[in-house]
């Protein structure tokens, strides 16, 4: 990572039928986000740019910076079942969770 990269702020939610990340990346639009599996690891990446503003900084803590998020997957992780939103400058990754794996209710038979 670089001076202008930085890790997202997230949190990681768990259902019945899959995990959740939400990551916090305000200022990131859709076409500067990449998310992508490579092996075992679930790769969030993305950029905020800053727009063109008129006139000479006084004073400038905005910055443009890089996100860079990366999270191990384990085998309970159905890797056909990832999906992203983007939304209000939340990233939610849903990552559904294999049969196999989804906790079951036993059937008890009294005798």
């Amino acid at each position: 990572m670089d001076d202008t990269t930085i890790r997202a702020r997230y949190d990681i939610r768990r259902e019945e039928d899959q995990v959740s990340l939400v990551l916090e990346m305000p200022g990131v639009e859709k076409e500067a986000l990449d998310i992508k599996i490579e092996g075992d690891h679930l790769l969030v990446e993305g950029s905020r740019r800053l727009p063109q503003i008129e006139g000479r900084p006084v004073l400038r803590e905005i910055r443009p910076n890089d996100y860079r998020n990366v999270f191990t997957l384990d085998e309970t992780i159905d890797r056909n079942k990832i999906e992203a939103q983007l939304r209000d400058g939340l990233v939610t990754v849903s990552l559904g969770i294999r049969e196999a794996q989804k906790p079951r209710k036993i059937k008890v038979i009294a005798r």
